[in-house]
């Protein structure tokens, strides 16, 4: 009888269990939090956020130096997400940043962030994105 009951609360909590949100509207929170200088949901968005510098190279990104580099650019173009096959649950997402003479980044850039369970984990120009998963021959 509690083995019958486990296993049909258990079959409640599956099928009650919110659909994950797609990964361009993570993005998209994500930027939001940037723009807005929302520092506590960056956190919990990209509690460990890496800025990939080259293929086998990241630097750990707090919210001040993101906020400083990215916060003056505007992020258009989010794309849907497109999975990542040898990351099982891992998104990627591209979108272009257009930023002022007054940031770090002057001009215009391509970005992939990689995503997953509704947070970002990592952020990747697009040549370094390109390279690290275009299988070498």
């Amino acid at each position: 009888m509690i083995y019958a009951i486990a296993i049909m609360l258990t079959a409640f909590e599956v099928a009650n269990k919110p659909a994950p949100e797609p990964a361009e509207v993570t993005v998209q929170k994500f930027v939001a939090a940037i723009k807005s200088k929302d520092s506590v949901t960056f956190a919990k968005m990209a509690p460990e956020l890496v800025l990939m510098v080259t293929p086998d190279f990241g630097i750990p990104s707090p919210f001040s130096d993101v906020s400083r580099t990215f916060g003056v650019c505007e992020f258009n173009g989010i794309q849907p997400g497109v999975p990542i096959e040898r990351l099982p649950g891992a998104v990627s997402v591209r979108a272009k940043l257009d930023c002022p003479d007054s940031s770090p980044l002057k001009g215009s850039h391509d970005f992939v962030f990689l995503t997953s369970d509704g947070k970002v984990a990592g952020m990747y120009p697009l040549a370094v994105w390109t390279s690290s998963w275009t299988p070498q021959k």
